[in-house]
């Protein structure tokens, strides 16, 4: 039967250049993960909230748009006068935000404004048709970072749908 030989335990048994650096890293250096963790933690929470907020600012963005889009599109539309055409794209903007925009934006600061006089100089001005209409949405986004407010202005302009005889009989 073999003889089995366990290796000797203690000081000889350690490489002495291992000691010396388990001595140098059990003097210095206890404690210092854990500081390290406490440093870096929040910073690393900073990033993540912030990455998200981009991403919900980005996402409002594109909803203040679409809401502007959709209004633009409903005010353009024949109406009785421009006051019913205006309340109608304003009605559409405030409904299709109450569908989509609820979670992201701050309902409170919600702002459509029907633009028709503005949009009309601006495109007489340019050289184009002058009878357009434009719906403006204003809001401010949901903070995810306490501190940080960012907020959204959408336009969306359109040329108005107008009826007109054909009066020289050509095209």
């Amino acid at each position: 039967m073999a003889a089995c030989t366990l290796p000797a335990s203690g000081p000889s048994s350690v490489p002495a250049r291992w000691r010396a650096a388990l001595r140098r890293r059990a003097s210095g250096q206890a404690g210092s993960s854990t500081l390290e963790l406490a440093i870096v933690t929040p910073v690393l929470f900073v990033l993540i909230g912030t990455s998200v907020q981009v991403g919900l600012w980005y996402h409002a963005q594109a909803i203040g748009l679409a809401a502007a889009q959709e209004g633009a599109r409903a005010a353009r539309l024949p109406a009785a006068s421009e006051a019913a055409a205006d309340a109608a794209g304003v009605a559409r903007a405030r409904g299709y935000l109450q569908q989509l925009g609820n979670d992201v934006l701050v309902r409170s600061t919600v702002q459509i404004t029907p633009e028709r006089a503005a949009a009309n100089a601006r495109a007489t001005a340019l050289g184009g048709v002058g009878d357009v209409v434009s719906i403006r949405v204003r809001a401010r986004v949901i903070s995810v970072v306490p501190g940080l407010a960012l907020s959204v202005d959408e336009v969306s302009t359109v040329t108005v749908e107008r009826f007109r005889s054909d009066q020289g009989g050509g095209p």
